[in-house]
């Protein structure tokens, strides 16, 4: 990508729904703790704190886990092409034992231009997943590029996104997720390349 402002910060690509057998896959592989060993960043990102309206909040982390064969033929047959993307993962939140609030922190990710999302779990019910501009920043932002201090930030927009449908976010514009206390369960795959998927850009909606 680079630093001109997106025509859009996600949108909603008429792709099939994940079949249960798939779901109860990933799950599988969260609960046999099956996760990425390349993915050990999830130890520190889970002690990041941040600074919002005046509050220290602690941010989460993202454990990756490895998905089975079956996931990943299942993507490229219905979702996006072999060689378009740069993981297929199922993801899962940490959460505080002691029952406190968490979010994750404003960030860019660190692997991919754009994120297809599907959410299994929301982490609570007033989530929401933000999208800002850092003042004296261009809009679209190196990779994993973290800021702490919010007072610094400008928000744009936010989405709540639904249970079960696909969701395509420009992840390389500063994002986070706010108001999620509990584990939050997506697929996740990394998109750099548009033209991949399986449903064309011009078709995709905002809502």
């Amino acid at each position: 990508m680079n630093d001109e402002k997106p025509l859009w910060l996600w949108k909603f690509p008429n792709l099939p729904s994940v079949p249960q057998e798939l779901v109860d896959l990933a799950y599988e592989s969260i609960n046999t703790w099956n996760h990425d060993p390349k993915n050990t960043n999830y130890i520190t990102n889970d002690q990041e704190t941040f600074l919002q309206d005046g509050q220290t909040k602690k941010s989460v982390a993202f454990v990756q886990f490895l998905v089975d064969e079956k996931i990943i033929d299942w993507v490229h047959e219905n979702i996006v092409v072999e060689g378009a993307h740069s993981n297929i993962r199922v993801a899962r939140s940490t959460i505080d034992p002691h029952g406190g609030e968490k979010h994750k922190v404003a960030h860019t990710d660190l692997t991919r231009d754009f994120t297809l999302i599907y959410l299994l779990e929301s982490g609570g019910p007033n989530h929401r997943t933000v999208f800002y501009q850092e003042r004296g920043q261009p809009l679209v932002r190196e990779r994993r590029t973290v800021v702490y201090d919010y007072s610094k930030l400008e928000e744009l927009a936010s989405v709540r996104i639904p249970l079960n449908r696909w969701i395509i976010l420009q992840s390389q514009v500063l994002h986070a997720v706010e108001n999620i206390p509990n584990h939050r369960i997506s697929f996740q795959i990394g998109i750099h390349d548009l033209d991949g998927m399986k449903t064309p850009v011009d078709t995709w909606t905002d809502v």
